[in-house]
């Protein structure tokens, strides 16, 4: 039985998403290392596979994008994984709009939604 102040698995992978998508661009390291699970694995643009510190490394760097946004959010939750994907859109250094796609798997684990898995496809920034 929920009441009106709790948030709902929707309300919280939303939240997630929003984050996720403000952390990358602004390099917030300390979001995702509250959020990412232990064996996290990210397919990047790059054609990397990175594994939770690898990515965490990726992202103390500076950020090579500006003005990213999640757009046709989908979000689909089958019991205790979820699903979301979305389109993107950012402007690279040199201002240039670029697109891509993206796809967070997020597992339910001892009550809370940690994302284990992350794909971009992307025009190089």
């Amino acid at each position: 039985m929920t009441n009106s102040t709790q948030k709902t698995d929707m309300d919280i992978l939303t939240e997630l998403n929003n984050g996720y998508v403000k952390a990358y661009v602004q390099g917030d390291v300390e979001f995702y290392k509250r959020i990412l699970a232990p064996d996290f694995m990210s397919s990047e643009p790059d054609l990397q596979l990175r594994d939770k510190e690898q990515f965490l490394e990726l992202l103390s760097k500076p950020r090579p994008i500006t003005d990213m946004k999640a757009h046709e959010v989908v979000i689909r939750i089958m019991d205790d994984l979820a699903i979301v994907h979305a389109r993107l859109t950012y402007k690279n250094l040199n201002g240039v709009d670029c697109e891509g796609r993206y796809t967070d798997d997020y597992q339910r684990r001892e009550n809370k939604w940690v994302c284990v898995a992350g794909t971009v496809i992307a025009d190089r920034a």
